[in-house]
């Protein structure tokens, strides 16, 4: 694990500068005014308390992260969050009979299945994180298991769900090929990830614990073209893609509330999330 300090003035000074090149070219005064900004920014960022403030984020593993992060998962606003769930629910409200919800985390999307009646198992190998679905609903049918090797035969589900989880794998395919192996051939797979754009742009996952500790645990990018190719070589069908973009509710993330003008010019109407809805077609 490395040690890392990281100001606020970088953070806002990446805004700036993300907020001049989408008007290159279009708008030469918003240009002028944020490059002026970047200016004023560099000029005080050593003497100005706010912007000279930093941050220790060291880099963590899948296990670790998500143990420190389960203390505040449901707790703090999370734009990624927010956004993958107006998306993905309309997906879930599709799936039918048993269900597998796979890297469920605290429970939110199986919590969700089971309430609108469907068979769900809720998958995780943070046993952190499972401890919370458990305390917010008791009822919930869940396991203990890392997403490479699940404990179920094959096509043993009628759907699954993967959320927010493969863009921490440096390869896609092997965990989309566990995923499909569990399902049945016909059934529905819905995955959501936050979007190849926002980690080309240094999109990871940043979280805070209980005592106000920061840590990050890193996503890989992977462009569409990616997931298409995997989803090719396993014979999974796509039936949806969804994308919805940086909007105003998703501003208010705490982050950006630090320098809110710069950051709606920055990000607002960008992809945030990748949703995809896919049948499996390869016979057993």
């Amino acid at each position: 694990m490395v040690d890392r300090r990281f100001r606020r003035a970088h953070f806002i000074l990446g805004l700036e500068g993300l907020a001049i090149l989408r008007r290159w070219w279009l708008d030469p005064e918003a240009v002028e005014a944020r490059a002026k900004e970047m200016a004023d920014v560099l000029a005080r960022m050593d003497e100005d308390e706010f912007l000279s403030g930093s941050r220790d984020v060291p880099e963590t593993g899948l296990l670790e992260g998500y143990s420190a992060w389960s203390e505040t998962y449901d707790d703090l606003f999370n734009p990624v969050v927010e956004a993958e769930e107006r998306a993905i629910k309309p997906l879930l409200d599709e799936l039918t009979g048993l269900v597998a919800d796979i890297g469920c985390g605290t429970g939110q999307h199986t919590k969700y299945l089971k309430d609108r009646g469907a068979t769900v198992l809720g998958v995780d190998q943070s046993p952190e994180m499972l401890a919370r679905a458990r305390n917010e609903d008791s009822d919930l049918r869940l396991c203990q298991a890392e997403l490479l090797s699940l404990p179920f035969p094959d096509a043993t589900f009628d759907g699954a769900v993967c959320a927010l989880v493969l863009a921490h794998f440096d390869d896609l395919e092997p965990a989309l090929a566990e995923i499909e192996r569990v399902v049945r051939n016909r059934g529905s797979i819905v995955i959501s990830d936050i979007h190849p754009f926002a980690v080309a742009l240094g999109g990871h996952a940043a979280y805070a614990d209980s005592h106000e500790r920061f840590g990050v645990i890193r996503n890989y990018f992977h462009p569409h073209s990616a997931y298409l190719k995997v989803f090719r070589s396993l014979q999974l069908e796509v039936e949806a893609c969804v994308e919805p973009v940086w909007t105003e509710h998703e501003l208010q993330a705490m982050l950006f509330s630090e320098a809110p003008d710069v950051a709606d010019k920055a990000v607002a109407g960008m992809p945030i999330v990748l949703t995809w809805q896919l049948r499996v077609t390869k016979a057993r």
